[in-house]
């Protein structure tokens, strides 16, 4: 019932391409000419055959690809031997794709390891995803955004073709994560190919945009033309070679001491860790911001400063360091007159902890001068003219 349910998809999706033409001698002879101009082997098991292309780059002449262990295992790997990066091409985006191409890389004996499992016959899914499960379902995955496309893709497609109802992938690392935490407020874009120029300095070369993959496919299965096979391998070969770099150099900026982050990493990666209550070390990062924006010159430098020394001030607070609060929100002030945060914040001290009511009134008062009102500090017009109200009133019962 599935597998005549299937084709009758496959049909569907690549109008009038035939899975079953020929028999099985001209299959098998088709496959073998096709793994020939690709490079690759054919590879058989008991579910079927697909095509599987492997290249070994030797890390002694290619030292980017030479795993940072440390930051491997701060980023999640629990045995650096077992992680794999994963990346797969697809027939489209709908809800009834499939991968017809798996990439894999993985670090092996001073080598860095690729394997592309290419399905040139669509009656042989179940052959590639099985070699998939059986030699890598132990494995770390590491992808780019395939925690939300890739690996609910591939789990599903081995329940459909009942391969195993276990889940691939629970084990998994998404870099678009954590490029998002360092880089979102610098790039607009954090897309793969984006990150790849503007952080690793690598620019495609004749690659196949990947809006035009599912069509080159659909050609190959009609014509078997491999052409354009040859440039989605190399696509996809790129893709999984790079993870690698890119994840040594996430983890050296979010984990290492090294001194290589810019002001905005150090502030965006402080951010990450206080949003996980991680408090103690994500003062270090915005410590760490604040000093770094203090070299620069520049909007963004005065925006990260401020913002650095804002969150300083509330994680000061949360250790009931008052005079490190006054400090810091004093030199708030001083780059920003009458900015709501820190006037609130100091009258806050001179109010509950010095009972210093006139004081507070005066900081309290100088937040009202300001035009920089938004929920989002927390201090809205009313809120500071609830407080002059009530210092008001705290100073009339003082004076009787």
């Amino acid at each position: 019932m599935i597998s005549n349910l299937k084709d009758k998809l496959s049909m569907l999706s690549y109008g009038n391409v035939n899975t079953k033409q020929g028999n099985t001698v001209d299959r098998a002879a088709q496959r073998e000419k096709t793994a020939l101009e690709l490079g690759a082997a054919c590879i058989k098991n008991e579910y079927g055959s697909f095509i599987l292309k492997r290249n070994r780059l030797n890390l002694s002449e290619n030292p980017l690809f030479i795993p940072s262990e440390d930051v491997w295992r701060k980023l999640g790997c629990k045995d650096i031997s077992k992680v794999m990066f994963f990346d797969t091409e697809t027939s489209g985006l709908s809800s009834g794709c499939f991968a017809f191409l798996v990439g894999i890389a993985y670090i092996d004996n001073g080598y860095a390891v690729t394997e592309q499992l290419f399905l040139d016959d669509l009656d042989d899914e179940e052959a590639m995803l099985y070699y998939l499960w059986d030699n890598y379902k132990e494995y770390t995955v590491v992808t780019y955004n395939g925690r939300s496309f890739d690996i609910p893709l591939i789990n599903n497609r081995l329940i459909l073709n009942s391969v195993t109802r276990e889940r691939f992938g629970l084990d998994n690392i998404d870099l678009l994560r954590y490029t998002r935490i360092i880089w979102s407020g610098v790039f607009n874009d954090c897309s793969l190919s984006n990150i790849e120029g503007k952080v690793l300095g690598f620019h495609r070369k004749n690659d196949i945009p990947g809006s035009e993959i599912p069509l080159a496919y659909q050609d190959f299965l009609k014509n078997k033309n491999v052409s354009a096979i040859k440039r989605i391998l190399n696509h996809n070969f790129s893709d999984v070679l790079n993870m690698i770099q890119i994840m040594n150099v996430v983890g050296e900026i979010m984990f290492s001491d090294n001194g290589k982050r810019t002001f905005i990493e150090a502030y965006s990666i402080g951010r990450y860790f206080f949003n996980r209550k991680s408090y103690v070390t994500s003062k270090g990062y915005f410590n760490e911001a604040y000093s770094l924006s203090c070299l620069n010159k520049g909007d963004k430098s005065d925006i990260i400063r401020e913002m650095a020394l804002k969150y300083l001030v509330l994680l000061h607070k949360k250790e009931n360091e008052d005079q490190s609060v006054r400090k810091l929100c004093l030199e708030i002030i001083k780059r920003k007159e009458c900015d709501p945060f820190a006037c609130v914040e100091i009258a806050k001290i001179y109010e509950h902890k010095d009972k210093n009511y006139i004081l507070a009134l005066k900081y309290s008062s100088d937040a009202l001068k300001s035009t920089f009102f938004t929920k989002k500090t927390g201090y809205t017009y009313k809120d500071i003219l609830h407080r002059i109200k009530r210092l008001q009133s705290k100073l009339k019962v003082e004076d009787k």
